[in-house]
C-alpha cells in the first residue's frame, strides 16, 4: 500500500480557533480531526453551573458567568462566512453565543470530524 503525500491534521480543541480552522481545513481539502477533551464545542463558551466536574471526573474548564452578556458588538463576534441572526440583541448573552457557534459546527458538518473525550 503507498503512503499517502497529503497532509493530515490533528486540531486541539474544539473552541472557536479549533472550529474556525476545522472550516479552513475542511474548505480546502485537508484531512484533518479535531480532539476535544469534553463531551460539548465552544471550548470557554459553554456554561454549566450545576457541575465542577464533568462525567469522567475531569475538571471543567469554564469562565463563563451566567448573566455574562459580550462585551463587543455581536457583529465583531461572528465566525467568517456564518453571520450572526440579525434579531439578537447587539450584546447578546454569552449563552447565545454558544449556541451559535455550536450551530456553525453543526452548519458546516465540522461534528463528523470531531473526537470528544
Amino acid at each position: 500500500m503507498a503512503k499517502s503525500n497529503r497532509p493530515r491534521v490533528c486540531i486541539i480543541g474544539a473552541g472557536i480557533a479549533g472550529l474556525t480552522s476545522a472550516k479552513y481545513l475542511k474548505d480546502e481539502g485537508i484531512d484533518f480531526t479535531v480532539l476535544e477533551c469534553s463531551y460539548y464545542v465552544g471550548g470557554m463558551w459553554r456554561y454549566d453551573s450545576w457541575r465542577t466536574y464533568d462525567e469522567f471526573d475531569s475538571i471543567l474548564h469554564t469562565a463563563m458567568i451566567f448573566d455574562l452578556r459580550l462585551n463587543i458588538p455581536h457583529p465583531a463576534m461572528e465566525l467568517p462566512g456564518y453571520p450572526m441572526p440579525k434579531h439578537l440583541h447587539f450584546f447578546p448573552y454569552a449563552q447565545t453565543y454558544y449556541y451559535y457557534i455550536k450551530s456553525y459546527a453543526e452548519h458546516f458538518n465540522l461534528m463528523e470530524h470531531i473526537q470528544v473525550n
